[in-house]
């Protein structure tokens, strides 16, 4: 049994010299391989590099999500210090902000190519709030696209190494703002959902992390904040709603353990006086405002992602690797003493490994997974088709809607936000489903493509002979983790290729029917004289009201679907979106496979290759090069068990 009393503070040094222990192995092998001798080393494959690149990765992202008007801005302005971040008492953020702990304090803007623009400190309103937004944005940026909004700043309470992500509100009127968060959600390391002491959490909120975050290939970890404790009835609404919430948390997430099941309150107000205050005053403040049990959370959740499961995963690849290349080290210095018939022998086993390789996954089996991969693909085309047209459910969804919802007491602002409105939902909706179809069918693909990398892998290892040297060390972590770090794998295949299906799509939220202004001019002045004119009329005026709406809907409808299946994209090098989608991930796929192919086998033609070199006496000397790698080598393996304690220790600690 290990001592599980252990202090946050011994677990955190335990894990991070762990954590530098791995990564110093992995890039001593790296280098062994890149060095003057590499050459008689195997390739370490796509698995070990994500591995490594994990344990580098320099940030830590702790996206903070909710319903509108939780108070997120308000809660990293507190855990800022300061106002920095734009907040209102309704829905506010309209972008996502990046917020950094920095020494100089510095704003821009990073827009989805890559570029960036510094901004000032006054414009973070104008660029990432709606209540300040304009039309005129769109010229002021060059009508490009904006990825995030940064902010460098000090920041007093925020751990070291991390990233706050903070995203528009779910829920928002303007449907926009809940698509920008979903698609940040897949880069988050962590996340803090918030609710509030005025509205606690309800199934929407679950629906939306079962929806979108647990769906995701890398599931963070999840906790729960409830902001504005200050506006709770008494302190037993508070606990009640406290209560309530985790009730619910753990009705439908008991068995997840990403998900923390307990409810943090804080005081937002409490925590920003601290940072203003001096002495006495600053310690009660902040113990008051109860942000300390926040901090202790995210620390404890960056020990367990980044210290140890990271850790873990970067152990694993290291023993696999290792044990590849002490299987190969010691076949190749074996042939040296074995008799003529022994190492033809071994030749002929290594070329008919080779020859199998080439039979099983050459040609037809490509084939075979490109035909399955077009077939996938080209599925999306009539689904899409049929929702895009006056058949589909989008279009009737909102002739109901419409019919339902439109009222003839309604005045002539009403009609007027009423389609603004319904071209911005229409469109969302459409994108919604675009993204579905494409997400579903790139992970089918990438499935596809990983089943294969696999296989290839196979027959490199079984090229091999297993020997005495080999070290059996696998660190063994729970299912959700093992789906975690499965997902960080594919969430690294899949970030050799982005198909944004929002960007592509990007040119819909302008409208291809027209401006929204078209139909209100025609509206407008049919509905001043319904308000003011005889009963009769205003029913007649009413029904062309409705009408016109229901016509617009209509071109919304067809301009979306003429977007997506005929408009060129890229200069015309694509026929139309659908046509990018499709095309590009297809040859993605034939790419990667070939990739993967020719990876696998040069790695058996060399695995042959030296085999027949040292069959032939060309070089003696080459032995006593190969026994300096293997003694090298040993060492890697000595080190992997002298790290493997400490790993089963702290994993059976963090996860018991």
């Amino acid at each position: 049994m290990y001592n599980t009393n252990m202090t946050q503070e011994e677990i955190k040094q335990e894990t991070t010299l762990l954590r530098d222990n791995i990564l110093s192995i992995m890039k001593k092998m790296i280098e062994q391989k890149a060095g003057k001798f590499g050459d008689n080393l195997p390739a370490y494959d796509i698995s070990f590099e994500a591995a490594y690149n994990l344990l580098i990765k320099p940030d830590y992202n702790l996206v903070i999500s909710g319903e509108v008007n939780r108070g997120k801005s308000t809660l990293i302005n507190a855990i800022i210090g300061r106002d920095i971040l734009p907040t209102y008492d309704k829905e506010t953020t309209s972008q996502v902000f990046k917020i950094i702990n920095s020494k100089v304090e510095s704003f821009f803007i990073v827009f989805d190519n890559g570029d960036t623009q510094t901004i000032t400190k006054e414009e973070l309103k104008h660029f990432g709030s709606q209540v300040e937004a304009s039309n005129s944005i769109n010229n002021d940026l060059g009508n490009r696209r904006i990825a995030y909004i940064q902010v460098n700043t000090p920041i007093e309470f925020l751990p070291e190494g991390v990233t706050i992500v903070d995203t528009p509100g779910i829920g928002s009127t303007y449907k926009q703002h809940s698509e920008i968060t979903k698609g940040f959600m897949q880069y988050a390391d962590s996340i803090i959902y918030l609710c509030s002491a005025k509205k606690p959490l309800e199934m929407t909120d679950i629906s939306f992390i079962k929806d979108n975050v647990l769906s995701l290939h890398h599931v963070p970890s999840i906790m729960f904040v409830m902001s504005k404790v200050d506006e709770a009835d008494s302190e037993d609404a508070l606990k009640e709603q406290i209560k309530r919430s985790e009730t619910l948390i753990k009705e439908n997430f008991e068995d997840n353990i990403v998900i923390n099941k307990t409810i943090f309150p804080v005081s937002s107000i409490l925590l920003i006086k601290s940072s203003n205050a001096t002495n006495d005053w600053k310690h009660l403040y902040y113990d008051n405002s109860c942000f300390g049990k926040i901090k202790e959370e995210i620390q404890l959740s960056i020990i367990r992602t980044r210290g140890l499961e990271w850790s873990i995963n970067g152990f694993n690849e290291c023993v696999r690797y290792y044990n590849k290349v002490s299987n190969s080290l010691s076949q190749h210095i074996d042939l040296f003493d074995k008799t003529v018939n022994a190492q033809n022998a071994t030749f002929k086993s290594v070329e008919a490994n080779r020859a199998k390789f080439m039979s099983d996954m050459g040609p037809l089996k490509s084939k075979k997974i490109l035909d399955d991969i077009a077939n996938l693909l080209n599925a999306i085309k009539p689904h899409m088709r049929k929702e895009c047209s006056l058949n589909g459910n989008i279009y009737q969804n909102y002739i109901d809607k419409i019919k339902s919802e439109l009222r003839s007491d309604m005045s002539q602002e009403d009609i007027n936000e009423y389609a603004n409105q319904l071209q911005e939902n229409v469109i969302s909706d459409i994108t919604d489903k675009w993204n579905e179809l494409c997400k579903v069918a790139n992970d089918q693909v990438s499935t596809l493509l990983q089943e294969y990398s696999h296989e290839c892998s196979r027959y490199a290892d079984d090229s091999y002979t297993i020997s005495n040297t080999n070290i059996d060390l696998k660190i063994d972590i729970s299912p959700s983790n093992r789906e975690y770090i499965q997902g960080i794998r594919s969430q690294y295949l899949n970030a050799m290729f982005v198909c944004n299906a929002a960007t592509l799509l990007g040119s819909l939220v302008f409208g291809p029917v027209g401006p929204v202004i078209w139909v209100i001019a025609n509206i407008g002045p049919i509905l001043y004289g319904a308000i003011f004119g005889r009963k009769e009329a205003k029913e007649k005026a009413f029904i062309k009201v409705q009408k016109d709406i229901e016509d617009y809907l209509r071109k919304i409808i067809h301009g979306a679907e003429n977007q997506l299946f005929e408009v060129s994209v890229f200069d015309g090098k694509y026929q139309s979106t659908v046509d990018a989608f499709v095309k590009s991930m297809y040859q993605f796929s034939e790419s990667m496979i070939k990739e993967t192919y020719k990876k696998c086998e040069e790695e058996l033609i060399e695995n042959e290759k030296k085999v027949k070199e040292i069959i032939s006496g060309i070089d003696p000397s080459k032995k006593t090069v190969l026994v300096n790698l293997l003694t090298i080598w040993k060492e890697f393996g000595k080190n992997l068990q002298s790290n493997s304690e400490t790993l089963n220790k702290l994993n059976q600690i963090m996860f018991a």
